[in-house]
């Protein structure tokens, strides 16, 4: 079984990084944060692609790169608001100038 999958980004969020209609890959046998990376998340019936830093002491910040959004800091016990889904491993899309 692979355990890569193919999503489509959606939204501004991660701009410049990924623009909407952009495609990556997951890597779905990543379950932990380990390291500060691109990851595909679930919120609320939501897909998300953020970037996400493991804090000293647990949890994480989460990242969207457009300033626009601010970073949030999830504490180690409230890490459940969110499904990890997958390390972004390889992203896409249209050549932009």
């Amino acid at each position: 079984l692979s355990t890569l999958c193919l999503m489509t980004s959606e939204g501004d969020a991660m701009e410049p990084t990924l623009v909407s209609g952009d495609l990556v890959i997951v890597d779905r046998s990543v379950t932990t944060v380990t390291a500060s990376a691109l990851y595909a998340l679930e919120s609320s019936g939501t897909l998300l692609i953020r970037r996400l830093d493991p804090r000293l002491g647990g949890g994480v910040r989460v990242i969207a790169d457009n300033h626009r959004y601010p970073p949030q800091d999830v504490g180690e016990d409230h890490l459940n608001c969110f499904r990890l889904l997958g390390e972004v491993v390889w992203t896409g899309g249209v050549p932009r100038p």
